[in-house]
């Protein structure tokens, strides 16, 4: 089996977390603070399905508004007046990315180029750089209606709405969302009186056949979700409020989070690795190796993934890479 252990420094700051087998630590993360308790420095031993292990040295700079400015695990850090020590190697797959705000605190550059915004909702970017015609638009409540990540100019959220569409209930939550033009798909969604979602109906089609998925989420403890005349169940355990491992039918599986409480690492019952993942500072997956059964991703929030969105309780969030 395994076992976990968590540091902290003189003020409760998490420093270093370690899952080792046999006395060999197959999992670490170790943190480096500046002055005023922004990260910039953390290092990665991440394990893989082959028995080995990868290691991820990743570097941060901050504004003097405390802002992330640069991140990567190769190159120069740059950018800002706080920066940790340059990246000392990476075994996983390089990345180097650049942010900048306005005086808002908007992000106008970041990992899908420049971002601008219109006049409302202030907080709703319209337009990004990688994608040639408009990326969203938005409803008198600031809700997003649209939204465009093709990369081709096939479609727009301008007038034409050829994007994926979403609409809210009248608590301002996603109730359905349908993909853009060409593609025939769609998820439906229901929550409970506390906001918990506890019905997704998802539907795709691909050229005959069509595929509808309907999952029953109970007290977020247990799934069940119903493709057909098939029946799958998943049960997840937690401890402390967080989720620590899962039964998908037949098969269990741990689950270790990152500090953000991302899911990085799934272990089969026996000890072994069956997926491991690490994500951008935005949330978008920059390394994966083997097949991550858990729907829980970034910062723990659910993955949905049809529709590429983070389901955060709060609202729908959308990674970016």
């Amino acid at each position: 089996m395994f076992s976990t252990s968590l540091s902290y420094d003189g003020i409760q700051r998490p420093l270093t977390s370690t899952a080792s087998r046999s006395g060999t630590t197959f999992w670490s993360q170790t943190r480096t603070y500046d002055n005023v308790g922004n990260v910039i420095n953390l290092s990665t031993t991440v394990p893989t399905t082959t028995n080995g292990t990868k290691t991820d040295s990743q570097s941060f700079c901050y504004d003097d508004l405390n802002r992330l400015v640069w991140s990567g695990n190769t190159g120069t850090p740059t950018g800002g007046n706080h920066c940790g020590l340059a990246p000392n190697g990476t075994t996983v797959g390089t990345y180097q990315q650049s942010y900048s705000y306005d005086a808002l605190d908007r992000l106008t550059n970041g990992p899908s180029g420049s971002e601008t915004y219109g006049t409302f909702p202030a907080h709703g970017a319209v337009t990004l750089g990688s994608v040639p015609k408009q990326y969203a638009s938005y409803d008198a409540m600031g809700d997003m209606t649209c939204r465009n990540v093709d990369t081709t100019s096939g479609h727009s959220c301008d007038a034409a709405q050829s994007g994926a569409i979403m609409t809210y209930d009248n608590e301002g939550r996603l109730a359905t969302w349908v993909a853009p033009n060409g593609t025939v798909a769609s998820d439906q969604y229901l929550y409970d009186n506390a906001g918990n979602r506890v019905l997704q109906s998802a539907s795709n089609t691909v050229g005959s056949t069509t595929t509808t998925s309907d999952t029953i989420s109970f007290d977020g403890i247990t799934d069940v979700t119903i493709t057909g005349s098939t029946t799958s169940t998943t049960k997840y355990y937690s401890v402390g409020g967080k989720t620590v491992a899962m039964r998908q039918d037949g098969t269990f599986s741990y689950l270790l989070p990152d500090f953000l409480g991302s899911t990085s690492i799934a272990l089969r019952a026996d000890g072994s690795v069956q997926a491991a993942q690490l994500f951008s500072p935005f949330g978008a997956t920059r390394y994966s190796d083997g097949t991550m059964l858990s729907p829980f991703n970034f910062t723990g929030h659910r993955l949905d993934t049809q529709t590429g969105l983070l389901y955060c309780r709060i609202g729908n969030w959308r990674v970016t890479a």
